[in-house]
């Protein structure tokens, strides 16, 4: 510990030291200078299509690094936020977070509503692609309320779609229908002409999942209207769907094949893998819904094979996405590196002497760093020995348990032997009584010595469950929560089930017989609600571990 004392007075000297060299070798930009940059930069991000990952990613950490520089707070923040909406889109949900977290921390100490609406939006979509509806639900609802804040009836509108699509994958339609008006409520308010059948959409498909199928083929058939007047023939792909669903569902097949054919034609003008697959899929559906069989196995088949395709394309995107992530780090580290390398040269042809300071500074420290890894690597060795002796300890006293418990067993499986004796010898003087019923002295004797062995069990069963509830000190309480009714005679059938007595055993244990303890054994079966299938020992052993 002392090596540490001493080392950190040098790291402070020769950190101070190279950043009054640095700066007297460089002139610091202007800060109007460095926000102007930073406004080009993201007007470059903004102007990109969202198909170039690479290059997105490779912005947005140049982005970071201007940011950086800056005096300009919210600039880091908006950084991490383009860098986590890059990986979002492209499906790395992981790295998403991670960024739009970091963001979210850069503004901590610096309130800025619509920033953090944003990241809060954004998480709500990464959380939505993990299929973490409840996160998902968290985010845009907190989006929901800084919106509400400012007021934004577009983003308000936005935040309500979201919400009712979430509900309509938890399958909660009568939120998603709540939530979905209120969006198209909005939309209507402003006239959002492009987002006004997207709630209507919404709309239908809670109808549908409500099994309302009238009502959400008129909203289907109304959005249609929109889209058409948008001529955004993709979503009039996507609605179509949505359609030969419903009237599949309300076996109107004539217009669902229509509908079918009507995709067929717009395929061959949008194209996309995933589009193909949703018209295989309807076709499935349709050939299913009309009771033809070979035909709906034909597409069912075509349908798994594409979907295998597809499964096959993401995993690879994915892992061409993170080979791009990957292969930026390391383009940004030879950047960088390079970078550090052209400083250091243009610093040594100014000050030679300085650069010597440096080099002798960072061998110095270095060294520092080496005795220091090797005192903690020391510690280290010292606390694994310290844990393996803990280990040791605790096996021992393991072992210790395990031998205390296993003679507390034997006690308590000796106490109920000996109360089987005790009621053999009750049963033997029974059967003395039976054959001396003439011979009175002998008879009071037999009474008297039954009498006291009688006595004698009670203390032996005191003592057995003192033992019992040593060991299972749950096994009651547990019982209890099972059923309240049970009785005394209960729970001892239960303690002597819990050691393995079979049916003999318990008949001796208890001095009935054992079509009374079958009969007793059928009635704790009724107490505890077991079914038919599940077997009371197995109950009874395994009540311990829930």
């Amino acid at each position: 510990m002392k090596l540490i004392g001493l080392s950190t007075p040098f790291l402070i000297i020769f950190l101070v030291f190279v950043e009054v060299s640095w700066a007297k070798q460089y002139e610091q930009r202007p800060v109007s200078d460095i926000e102007k940059t930073f406004k080009e930069k993201l007007n470059e991000i903004y102007k990109l299509q969202n198909n170039n990952l690479s290059e997105r990613i490779l912005l947005s950490q140049q982005l970071l690094e201007i940011a950086k520089r800056s005096t300009v707070d919210k600039y880091v923040a908006i950084s991490h936020y383009e860098i986590g909406y890059s990986y979002e889109i492209f499906g790395l949900y992981e790295q998403a977070a991670n960024a739009l977290f970091e963001a979210l921390n850069d503004l901590k100490d610096n309130k800025n509503d619509i920033l953090t609406s944003k990241i809060y939006n954004e998480l709500g979509l990464v959380f939505q692609g993990v299929r973490d509806y409840e996160q998902s639900l968290l985010y845009f609802n907190k989006f929901l309320e800084i919106q509400k804040e400012l007021k934004d009836t577009a983003e308000i509108a936005g935040a309500f779609s979201n919400i009712s699509l979430i509900y309509l994958s938890k399958e909660k339609y009568d939120s998603s229908l709540f939530f979905s008006n209120l969006s198209l409520k909005l939309r209507k308010k402003i006239g959002q002409e492009s987002t006004i059948p997207i709630s209507m959409h919404n709309i239908g498909e809670a109808y549908f999942g409500m099994g309302q199928f009238q009502e959400a083929l008129d909203y289907f058939e109304q959005t249609k209207v929109l889209y058409k007047n948008l001529k955004n023939e993709y979503q009039i792909f996507h609605l179509n769907y949505s359609i030969i669903n419903v009237l599949l569902a309300l076996n109107d097949y004539s217009k669902a094949l229509k509908i079918i054919h009507e995709n067929k034609t717009i395929l061959n003008k949008i194209s996309g893998i995933y589009n193909k697959q949703l018209l295989l899929k309807s076709q499935y559906k349709y050939y299913k819904a009309t009771n033809n069989s070979n035909q709906a196995l034909y597409y069912f088949e075509l349908f798994n094979q594409l979907s295998d395709s597809i499964q096959g394309a993401e995993i690879k995107e994915k892992l061409i996405n993170l080979q791009v992530v990957y292969n930026l780090k390391e383009k940004n580290e030879t950047i960088k590196l390079l970078s550090e390398r052209e400083k250091n040269l243009e610093l040594e042809k100014k000050n030679k002497n300085k650069n010597i300071f440096i080099l002798i500074s960072i061998l110095f420290l270095a060294a520092l760093t080496i005795l220091f890894l090797l005192t903690r690597i020391k510690l280290r060795n010292r606390n694994i020995e310290i844990l393996n002796l803990n280990i040791e300890k605790q096996k021992t006293n393991e072992k210790l348990l395990k031998s205390d418990i296993d003679l507390k067993n034997k006690q308590l499986v000796s106490y109920a032997l000996n109360k089987i004796k005790y009621n053999d010898q009750i049963k033997e003087i029974d059967k003395i009584v039976s054959e001396n019923k003439n011979d009175i002295p002998h008879l009071i004797k037999a009474v008297k010595a039954s009498l006291k062995t009688n006595e004698h069990n009670d203390e032996e069963w005191n003592k057995f469950k003192t033992h019992f509830e040593e060991i299972n000190q749950q096994f009651y309480y547990k019982l209890k929560q099972h059923s309240y009714n049970l009785t005394s005679n209960d729970y001892k059938i239960c303690a002597l089930i819990k050691i393995n007595f079979n049916i003999k055993e318990m008949a001796s244990f208890l001095n009935i017989s054992p079509d009374s303890v079958k009969t007793a054994r059928h009635r704790l079966r009724k107490k505890l609600n077991l079914s038919n299938e599940q077997d009371l020992h197995t109950f009874i052993q395994n009540i311990d571990n829930e």
